[in-house]
């Protein structure tokens, strides 16, 4: 998830875009999918930044996206969230949620796929 450039401007004073990044170890996986392999590989920036997979609405935590400049003046999408820090935690906690449910979601179906062809 990105989230937005403005979420340490009242603790810390600065505007920093982070990502939030939940790894899940699994050691029988075979090769990645085209989106992991995305996720992989460095990209540099273009203006549709927000079109790339890795980056969709769906990704990114804000309510504004503007194109602008990192820290080092280099292009970069700036992401900032009208409600401040309570705002972006909710938005946060609401699609890590919403993306457990659908991982716990598919686990089950394919345990369950496994369970009746045995």
């Amino acid at each position: 998830m990105r989230l937005p450039n403005n979420l340490f401007t009242d603790y810390a004073g600065t505007e920093a875009g982070s990502d939030l990044i939940i790894l899940q170890k699994d050691s029988q996986r075979g090769a990645l999918n085209p989106i992991e392999e995305q996720f992989c590989t460095q990209q540099g920036y273009h203006r549709d930044a927000t079109k790339r997979v890795s980056f969709t609405k769906e990704n990114v935590i804000c309510t504004n996206a503007l194109a602008g400049t990192n820290l080092y003046g280099q292009p970069a999408m700036v992401y900032t969230h009208s409600e401040g820090v309570e705002g972006i935690a909710k938005e946060v906690k609401e699609r890590t949620q919403a993306i457990l449910k659908h991982i716990i979601y598919r686990l089950k179906t394919a345990q369950q796929s496994q369970n009746n062809t045995n």
